[in-house]
């Protein structure tokens, strides 16, 4: 995060602090500090973004695994809003400031800590600029370059952040404790299926099969 400030008005904007997992996930569960290994100035509000990668060593400390336990480990959104309100070291020979505070590093103090009801997916491709203002207010960002023939690419290629997709579940897979009438118990006959292993003969057979059971 810079410190410096935009020509733009203070008053719309918000900065934004990356974070990895698990440590995310840990302030929206009562962690009071960040450790940084550098000072930093600004106060206020501040987005609380999960990064790319994940720390996997951290999940073994009890008290890292108490705060994320029965949590989804969300990365590369924006996960809540906390508010930034001071930043120091703890003077030598001192009591750390809180059980999350790591000896020799600065600590961000962060209060009114809120979590996003949905994460807002986030990747981060360029550093943000804030748009040049023209005679009738800010101008408009300028169009991605068209790719392949004159047209943009679906997905993350164009530099969008996209949405997750989501595949429904299998019906005829039994989950616990539902009260749904499922596939598996009522058309057994579409896991026939499994029993068909040599396709050497007719390699569309198992295909007939599944059709003959629908």
């Amino acid at each position: 995060m810079s410190d410096t400030t935009t020509a733009a008005d203070p008053g719309t904007w918000i900065r934004g602090i990356t974070i990895r997992e698990p440590w995310t996930t840990c302030i929206l569960a009562g962690k009071d500090v960040e450790n940084r290994p550098a000072a930093w100035s600004w106060r206020g509000l501040v987005l609380l973004h999960a990064g790319q990668a994940t720390e996997r060593a951290p999940m073994c400390d009890p008290l890292v695994a108490t705060a994320i336990r029965d949590r989804a480990l969300h990365t590369r959104a924006v996960i809540g809003v906390a508010r930034l309100t001071d930043c120091h070291q703890d003077a030598p020979g001192t009591d750390p400031c809180s059980r999350w505070a790591q000896a020799d590093a600065f600590h961000l103090v962060l209060s009114d800590v809120q979590e996003l009801a949905l994460p807002i997916p986030w990747l981060r491709t360029a550093r943000a600029v804030a748009p040049a203002a023209g005679p009738r207010g800010p101008s408009p960002p300028p169009a991605p370059p068209p790719r392949s023939g004159g047209h943009l690419m679906s997905g993350n290629r164009t530099g969008v952040p996209q949405p997750p997709t989501f595949i429904a579940a299998d019906d005829r897979i039994p989950f616990p404790e539902t009260d749904q009438v499922l596939r598996c118990r009522t058309s057994p006959a579409l896991f026939s299926i499994e029993d068909i292993r040599n396709t050497d003969e007719d390699p569309r057979a198992r295909e007939k099969a599944l059709a003959k059971a629908k």
